[in-house]
Order: structure tokens, then sequence, then C-alpha cells
């Protein structure tokens, strides 16, 4: 059954609330940080690249990646929004583009994510979402979801959630 419209995916497995509270959390450790560098006699190097250290990745944080698929114009759209209202990059990739879904696993021993995406024709990869997996066995939420991308979008899936070790998230 072909889509019509516009279908946002999110590509965190964990809540917004999550990943806000862990970005205020950064800024305030690097902001207390710098303070302490800004007053402190001693260790002000130190303490000063730890704060920018966390100041910067709680920036970072603030910008938050969102990938739809426009069904009519058969295009992937990846935008980078700051606070998830203003837009400060937009990419528009064809479907055209892309030549197969691949599954993959990811992370530690105790702690598996599975992820789902697209392989464009020249090698590169756009991830669309990711699940939570058990060790050793195969994650059918993302099975679905990929089947269901991969009759709608006329794609192959190539499923590698064999655990690979080197490539670790963690």
């Amino acid at each position: 059954m072909k889509r019509s419209g516009i279908t946002t995916i999110t590509s965190n497995p964990y809540g917004n609330s999550t990943h806000w509270s862990l970005c205020l959390v950064a800024l305030f450790v690097g902001a207390a940080a710098l303070l302490v560098a800004f007053y402190a006699r001693d260790g002000r190097l130190l303490t000063g690249g730890v704060g920018t250290a966390f100041f910067l990745c709680g920036l970072g944080m603030l910008v938050r990646r969102n990938c739809a698929i426009d069904w009519k114009q058969r295009m992937v759209v990846l935008e980078y929004k700051l606070f998830g209202k203003f837009t400060l990059r937009c990419k528009e990739i064809l479907i055209s583009e892309f030549d197969r879904i691949v599954i993959t696993q990811h992370g530690s021993s105790d702690k598996r994510i599975c992820l789902v995406s697209l392989l464009k024709r020249s090698g590169g990869k756009v991830a669309l979402r990711y699940f939570d997996a058990v060790e050793g066995r195969v994650c059918y939420s993302s099975k679905d979801f990929a089947e269901r991308l991969a009759s709608d979008l006329g794609l192959e899936i190539t499923d590698c959630q064999q655990p690979d070790e080197r490539s670790s998230l963690f």
C-alpha cells in the first residue's frame, strides 16, 4: 500500500524529555566549570577546558535532526533544527538515489541498538530510526519497520543484525 503525504520519522528511541534533560545538564556543568575556571587561581586551564567541552556538547545537543519522507515528491528530507523549531539546514534526497534499506546492530554486550537506515547508491547512509535490542536476538520491531518501508519505497532489505563489536555506538 503506497502512502500519500509526508511521514516524519523519529530517530531517537528515548523520549524528548531525556534528550533535553541531558542537554540542560551538559550546559549547566559547562557553565559551572567555566565560572569556577574564571574565579580559580589554580587549575584554570584544565577546568576551563572541561567546562568548554561540556558547554559545547550542550549547545550541540540543542540541534536535533528530523527525517521526513515526502511520498508525493518521492524524496527524503533531512532537517537540522535548533530547539526543534528553527531550521538551520535542510537537505532533500530523492528516493531514487537509495539502493536498499539496511538493518544493523550496534552497542556493547549489555546494551544493543538496531539501526534502520537507507543506503545510497554512492555508499553513504541516512539513519532513519533506532530500536532497542536484546543481545543475540533479532529485533523484530526494526524488521517490521524496515519491511513496511521497503514495500512503500520499493527497495530491498539487507539484514545485518549480527552483532559487530567493531562498530560500537557507546
